[in-house]
């Protein structure tokens, strides 16, 4: 399990059967798309006072080489909540999808 903490917006990940390799291009990824949302739909939440964003990213390789993910968002008061129904043969895909779902949450 690793985590980063930007000043307001922390990030922890759990990672099982997946190389240190890939599990650290799953954090840079991550870490960038935080970047994008901490520069657009977060800046709503870190107006606040004391606002803090938690993001628990975790994800594991099952034996038929797909990869399974859960990306819970904690935002000030509010939660959101991403999984994969069907496992994915690209991990990445997780991470973006997450963040899309997330998106269009906030926007509609």
């Amino acid at each position: 399990m690793t985590g980063i903490n930007n000043s307001h917006v922390k990030l922890v990940t759990q990672f099982n059967n997946l190389t240190s390799t890939l599990q650290q291009k799953l954090t840079t990824i991550t870490e960038n798309k935080i970047n994008q949302f901490s520069n657009s739909y977060f800046r709503r939440i870190l107006k606040k006072n004391g606002a803090e964003i938690r993001i628990q990213l975790q994800m594991e390789k099952n034996k038929h080489d797909r990869y399974i993910g859960h990306v819970h968002f904690f935002m000030d008061n509010h939660q959101f909540r991403y999984h994969t129904d069907t496992p994915f043969k690209e991990p990445y895909d997780v991470i973006h999808h997450a963040f899309k779902r997330l998106k269009e949450s906030m926007s509609g």
